[in-house]
This record gives C-alpha cells, sequence and structure tokens, in this order.
C-alpha cells in the first residue's frame, strides 16, 4: 500500500513573501513533484485580530519591506501593485480573513485547482493592485475557474465562509506554523519542514532529491 504523500503550504493571500514564494518556489515544485506528491493548501492568518486595519496605520514601512524583498529574492513588483497600493496607504484595508475566506470557499468548489486558486488571488493584489476586501476583484477569477459570481459574491462576508477560513487558521496553528510562507512535506505518518519563510526552490529540490524523491 502506498504511503501518503503530500506537500502542505501555508500561505497568507496578502502576504508579499508568499507572492514570491508561489510564483518561484510552488509553480516549479508542482512541475517537479505534482506526479508524485499533491499540493494542499491553507490560508493562515496574517491580518487578523488588532492587526487589521488600514495599510498605511498598521504597515508604515509597507514600501520598505517589499524594497527589501526585491533586492532579497531578486523579484520585482509590478507597477499597477507601486501606483494603486503602495502610493495610496492610507486606502487598502488589509483583512486577511476576507481574501482567505475567498480562497478556503474557491477550493472548496475546486480543490484540483487551489495552486491557481492561490496564486490567482495574489496576483489581484501584487501584480493589479486590487482590494481584496472587495468582491468585485475576484470576478473574473472566479468565472475563470467556470464558477458562477453570484453566488461567491453573496456568500463573501458571511459567517460561514468566514468559519471555513477560520478552520484552517486552527488547522495551520495545530501543524505549528506560526510564519508564512511555510512548506512542510508529509510522508505517511511524518512530517518534514522544508521551508519556514522564504526558500529558493533549489534548496528545497535538493532536499527532496536527497532524502525523500523516490520514483
Amino acid at each position: 500500500m502506498r504511503e501518503t504523500r503530500k506537500f502542505i503550504y501555508v500561505f497568507d493571500p496578502l502576504c508579499a513573501w508568499c507572492h514570491v514564494f508561489g510564483e518561484k518556489v510552488i509553480a516549479p515544485l508542482q512541475e517537479a513533484y505534482g506526479d508524485f506528491a499533491q499540493i494542499d493548501i491553507f490560508a493562515g492568518g496574517l491580518y487578523v485580530g488588532d492587526r487589521v486595519g488600514l495599510l498605511g496605520s498598521i504597515a508604515a514601512n509597507y514600501p520598505q519591506a517589499i524594497a527589501e524583498i526585491e533586492a532579497h529574492a531578486g523579484y520585482e513588483f509590478s507597477d499597477a501593485f507601486k501606483e494603486n497600493v503602495l502610493s495610496r496607504l492610507d486606502e487598502f484595508e488589509m483583512n486577511s480573513e476576507h481574501s482567505g475566506a475567498a480562497f478556503a470557499w474557491l477550493k472548496q468548489h475546486v480543490p484540483e485547482r487551489q495552486v491557481e486558486i492561490a496564486h490567482g488571488i495574489q496576483k489581484l493584489f501584487f501584480e493589479e493592485g486590487l482590494s481584496l476586501s472587495d468582491a468585485y476583484s475576484y470576478r473574473e477569477l472566479v468565472e475563470g475557474l467556470g464558477l458562477n459570481f453570484e453566488p461567491f459574491k453573496a456568500v463573501f462576508y458571511s459567517p460561514e465562509t468566514v468559519n471555513l477560513v477560520r478552520q484552517q487558521y486552527i488547522y495551520a496553528h495545530q501543524l505549528g506554523v506560526r510564519s508564512f510562507p511555510s512548506l512542510i512535506y508529509v510522508h505517511g505518518s511524518k512530517g518534514e519542514l522544508l521551508a519556514q519563510g522564504f526558500r529558493e526552490f533549489l534548496q528545497i529540490d535538493s532536499i527532496m532529491k536527497e532524502n525523500f524523491y523516490r520514483m
């Protein structure tokens, strides 16, 4: 009997490091290991509780943090993000429950496309500069997944949908995840932490090939 093999990826849609990790690590990980182990994604709560608020109020140094990410990861954020978000810090609400609930609802309906969903949601903010607290920002993504937008919009702010993502927060906490992005490889009853914070794909690929990858 084949043992269970999967990657557990915990991210937050509003986490800039997660956006870079999604492009530079999760996408190539799925391509390289998709036939070996599935990727199961869960939302984490970065901007929740007393961390919810306008970006300018809760993270005044956000532009500097973005510049540091670009320098460290060799990644450039889009002009739309810089113009629509970084220059309007007092207009963007950071609330992970909204974007997390959107992810949880979409994952529930098309779980086989959860990598695409996670990256698609982050692109809305980090590439298009749209608010993830506005249901209409997701319309094109929802319809591109073959789903109707109206049911999504109807439940976007509902307690039931928020509860979906809160269950994911609880699960991530039980796994011991305290920062994002985090990547765990599960084989059988064992779990190996591959990344807690940003790590290059080649490093993770090396760990997998040296210790776990058997075809």
